[in-house]
């Protein structure tokens, strides 16, 4: 009889096997460590977070996104806790990737001689879109930053994605 995997230990594997991106953030008591890899068939993002137990669990808040179909946010594909261990709980969320950040866009887009007003209004609606979604979702977000969006070519559109 061939035994159960646990919840989770597909992405707990492929967390293994994927190298860390340069991007390490440590915001208001909390760490977090994203690497960049691919699940099955799609580019993502895996997100690893330890957080204080008293905050609200960030896999609750990407669902209720979720849930609420919030346009222009980030897509959790999977999310799961591990032990949590004196007070602190740890996090694992696989997340679609949605681009580049948003300043390495726009030196490429500027590189082309593409970057126009149009383009960055574009963004900035998305990003609004995102929020107003959020906030009608009964999310507040506090942390909207450059380094917190990402954006991507569809087509001849860009797609503007807030991450966090």
């Amino acid at each position: 009889m061939a035994m159960a995997r646990p919840a989770g230990a597909e992405v707990v594997h492929f967390i293994t096997s994927v190298r860390p991106q340069h991007i390490f953030k440590k915001v208001g008591g909390r760490k977090a460590w994203l690497y960049l890899g691919r699940f099955g068939y799609r580019d993502v993002f895996v997100k690893v977070e330890v957080q204080d137990e008293s905050r609200q669990s960030e896999i609750a808040i990407m669902q209720r996104l979720l849930d609420n179909d919030v346009s222009h946010t980030a897509r959790m594909l999977h999310g799961f806790r591990l032990d949590r261990h004196n007070g602190f709980r740890t996090e694992v969320m696989v997340l679609e990737h949605h681009g580049q950040p948003l300043c390495k866009f726009f030196r490429y887009l500027h590189s082309l001689h593409k970057l126009d007003q149009d383009t960055v209004s574009a963004v900035v609606r998305q990003i609004i879109t995102a929020l107003f979604g959020a906030y009608r979702a009964r999310i507040l977000h506090r942390d909207v930053s450059i380094g917190n969006i990402v954006a991507q070519l569809r087509g001849r559109e860009v797609e503007a994605t807030l991450i966090d």
